[in-house]
Parts: C-alpha cells; structure tokens; sequence
C-alpha cells in the first residue's frame, strides 16, 4: 500500500512539472517573479 501512494505521489509530481513547463509561460504573463523558477524548469525539461 505504501509503494503505491509512493508511486501515486511521484506521477502526480511529474505530471505537476511538465505542465509548469508547458504552461509556465502563461502564467509568468501573469506573475513575472515566477520565472526564476520557471526558465530553470524549461532547461531541465
């Protein structure tokens, strides 16, 4: 039970940051001090 809410967990986390990379940009329109994360984010991805 452990090893799947551990793996639950990760997907979810993945999932979260591949969507900050796709969609990042829109919301650095929004919020500009959001992009010292996001352009690291772009890089790695």
């Amino acid at each position: 039970m452990a090893y799947r809410a551990a793996a639950d967990a990760i997907l979810i986390a993945h999932v979260a940051f591949v969507l900050f990379a796709v969609v990042g940009a829109l919301l650095v329109l929004r919020w500009p001090r959001l992009a010292w994360l996001h352009i690291p984010a772009v890089v790695w991805a």
